[in-house]
């Protein structure tokens, strides 16, 4: 491990921690991804296997209707034109109701629905059999037989297809309403996902910063503190960061040289001492040198501890321009080498910290930005499930009106034939079916303000 580390240099150091923060932001991107996606998943599963079938359903009641209303029309029909056109009606709603029946059957629930379904599909088979028969009987003038048959076996199997069809309405909402959760529950898991990673983000910052601290700041104070050992005489001081692979340890280098060249003074001292025994012509010449080699040696120390407490105080552009002596020269120019190669790292360290800072802080606006557009698709589902009630409501009410239109519709048979008054209740109730087409054509209308909503939301 400790060989490993030897071999990073600051940069390098700096490089891997910028890395690790990048790939928190792709994490962050990559799980606020998955949750749109999800999200638009969830509202085209909602509009295809709910939102179309309850508009299948409301179009298969609505052709049930016009049908039996235009066969209430053909039973009172004043003439053969009349009767044509009632005829043609009924057969157009009875063909246009076997393509919507298909429709449902694709997206139907196995279980109580698929029962439910089928019910349906076999009272629905009934009601044209026993229609086909009023329509014969009234065409043959037999208007009495074909209003009883109406108001009976028709009228009796058509009510009892009213709580199926209200069935599947209400599984359908209780689809949607469970399918409309599904977001908010992935909203919440992303959420805290993305939540966790910009925590881990910042952690990781805080992290760098205190490893930075560890590998740079504290080695070149460690550095600082032996140097100024070994100006106050102590040579068996240990120098930090030696063997170090990077900037540091090529300082580190620059010092193990300075305290290499004060042990040789100490060296030359004791053989001074060893040479006293030379003539004072001898020991004057080198007593002279040795002062020489001393004064020159303090004055190398003295330089580099000053350049040292320069760059402790944090100046970067510390340098020893003065020359030393022969055969020190050489720790000046390593010492002005390893300070510019600290500026320049340090340097490209403030620059990735900053780079560091601004990643953070557009990570936390995505999370925001995302949370925001997230909570409005939510509130568009919440909507979309409301539109739902409102549209079963209105079939409900036209089922009701139809009803209606029928008992007026059997009030005028009951009187004269042939008698104004016949005429007018006939014009009336046709007024209440143009009435019901009305209330149709607005329950269409509600349908395709939900298609386009449900559009919006699949482009976003």
């Amino acid at each position: 491990m400790n060989s490993i580390k030897l071999k990073l240099t600051v940069m390098t150091r700096v490089v891997i921690v910028f890395a690790i923060l990048f790939a928190t932001v792709l994490g962050v991107g990559f799980v606020g991804y998955n949750g749109m996606r999800d999200l638009r998943y969830s509202g085209d599963e909602m509009y295809e296997d709910y939102f179309m079938s309850v508009i299948t359903l409301n179009e298969i009641t609505k052709s049930v209707n016009e049908m039996y209303l235009a066969q209430k029309g053909h039973i009172i029909a004043p003439n053969e034109e009349a009767m044509n056109r009632f005829e043609a009606t009924m057969a157009e709603e009875q063909t246009g109701i076997k393509p919507h029946l298909d429709k449902y059957e694709e997206t139907v629930d196995p279980g109580a629905e698929t029962a439910a379904f089928m019910s349906y599909k076999e009272k629905l088979k009934q009601l044209f059999e026993i229609n086909n028969r009023i329509i014969e009987l009234s065409r043959s003038n037999n208007d009495v037989e074909a209003n009883e048959l109406s108001n009976g076996e028709f009228t009796r199997i058509y009510s009892e297809m009213r709580p199926i069809i209200e069935a599947m309405l209400e599984a359908n909402i209780e689809g949607a309403q469970k399918q409309a959760a599904e977001p908010v529950q992935v909203f919440s898991f992303a959420s805290n996902v993305m939540f966790g990673i910009l925590g881990l983000a910042v952690a990781l910052v805080i992290a760098s910063w205190f490893y930075l601290r560890a590998s740079v700041v504290r080695p070149l104070g460690a550095m600082t503190r032996a140097m100024n050992g070994l100006t106050e005489g102590d040579l068996e001081i240990d120098i930090p960061a030696e063997g170090r692979m990077d900037e540091l340890g090529d300082m580190a280098g620059s010092l193990v040289k300075f305290r290499d060249a004060a042990i040789d003074k100490q060296r030359m001292e004791r053989e001074a001492d060893e040479n006293r025994n030379l003539t004072e012509k001898e020991r004057a010449e080198r007593e002279a040198a040795k002062a020489a080699e001393a004064a020159t040696l303090n004055e190398a120390i003295e330089a580099l501890a000053g350049g040292l407490q320069q760059l402790s105080e944090g100046n970067l552009t510390a340098h020893i321009d003065k020359p030393f002596g022969e055969g020190l020269d050489r720790l000046r120019v390593d010492f002005n080498e390893s300070v510019e190669k600290l500026a320049e790292t340090l340097s490209e360290v403030k620059v990735n910290i900053d780079t560091i800072h601004s990643n953070a802080g557009e990570m936390r606006s995505a999370v925001e930005n995302l949370s925001s557009r997230t909570e409005q698709q939510a509130a568009a589902l919440e909507e979309t499930s409301a539109s739902l009630e409102e549209i079963t409501s209105t079939v409900k009410s036209s089922s009701d009106r139809a009803q209606e239109a029928t008992t007026k519709a059997a009030e005028a048979k009951s009187a004269s034939d042939s008698s104004t008054k016949v005429v007018a209740d006939a014009v009336e109730a046709m007024g209440r079916i143009e009435n019901a087409s009305g209330e149709i054509a607005k329950i269409i209308g509600v349908i395709d303000e939900i298609a386009f909503q449900t559009n919006l939301l699949a482009l976003n």
